[in-house]
């Protein structure tokens, strides 16, 4: 009765090894399809998050070209006196300080191209602080210290980054 009780206990290890290692097999694969599916979603996050920062700078350029009436104003009071500007003027500075405040916020938070922004943006931007620095330290000192503080950010990355720029010639 032992005998046949251990031949019985030596069949079904025998019998079960395989099942065991087929089992593992088939978990093993399972792993690694699990882990290739996971790496193309992970890719497809990437490429729309690619896409989405691409769309999101394009939404800026675009918006900075309709800016450009402003910023051509601002930049052609560059000799006026603060206090002589008129309410066009004034709303010309509102305007290119507001937009140039959120793209320096996009800036810092990663989210466009810092780059290719300063090097075709590089005058306006740099300009249009130096214009418009009284007019942002009169603000601030009306509301809060850090108000437009992204339009700051902007234009020393920008200086930064253009230093050397010469152009794409």
């Amino acid at each position: 009765m032992i005998e046949i009780l251990q031949v019985l206990a030596y069949s079904a290890q025998i019998f079960s090894a395989p099942i065991v290692a087929y089992t593992l097999f088939v978990y093993v694969r399972q792993t690694r399809a699990m882990e290739q599916h996971l790496q193309i979603q992970q890719d497809h996050i990437e490429d729309i998050q690619d896409s989405r920062a691409e769309l999101q700078f394009y939404q800026v350029i675009r918006s900075l070209l309709d800016m450009r009436p402003y910023i051509e104003r601002v930049l052609s009071s560059c000799n006026k006196p603060m206090h002589s500007w008129s309410d066009e003027d004034r709303e010309a500075a509102i305007q290119v300080c507001g937009q140039f405040h959120f793209v320096g916020v996009l800036v810092y938070e990663q989210l466009i191209p810092e780059d290719l922004l300063a090097k075709s943006w590089c005058y306006s931007i740099q300009q249009c602080f130096k214009v418009l620095e009284p007019f942002i330290i009169s603000i601030r000192e009306e509301r809060d210290p850090r108000y437009w503080s992204g339009f700051d950010f902007l234009a020393k990355r920008v200086a930064e980054i253009t230093v050397d720029f010469k152009g794409f010639i």
